[in-house]
């Protein structure tokens, strides 16, 4: 019983590894090949947990990639087919974000 407990408690502690070590490496690499972009707003608002997002769509290449961002209902006063600045990895277009939710103190190129 005490050999199951270790080996299910190794795989959690493995898999817990795994998970904060990945989002690193992608913040990582959104900090080191960042580019800017405007973005639009799409008809896309919802919540998870009270957590309050809205969906934006832009394109590198002519290819369409999709992101969310945080939504503050009490001051946001952008709506659908508003446009905002945003983030992506030019490497990866898929991690993204908003630039006011940007924590980086990286320099944005212009």
């Amino acid at each position: 019983m005490n050999i199951i407990f270790w080996l299910f408690s190794a795989m959690g502690f493995l898999f817990l590894m795994w998970l904060f070590i990945g989002g690193v490496i992608i913040k990582m690499q959104l900090d080191n090949n960042l580019e800017s972009k405007r973005a639009v707003i799409i008809d896309r608002f919802y919540s998870i947990r009270q957590t309050n997002y809205f969906s934006y769509v832009f394109y590198v290449d002519t290819v369409m990639y999709e992101g969310s961002g945080w939504f503050y209902p009490e001051s946001d006063v952008f709506g659908v087919g508003d446009s905002i600045e945003i983030v992506y990895c030019t490497l990866d277009p898929t991690n993204n974000e908003p630039k006011r939710e940007y924590r980086s103190h990286s320099i944005l190129k212009p």
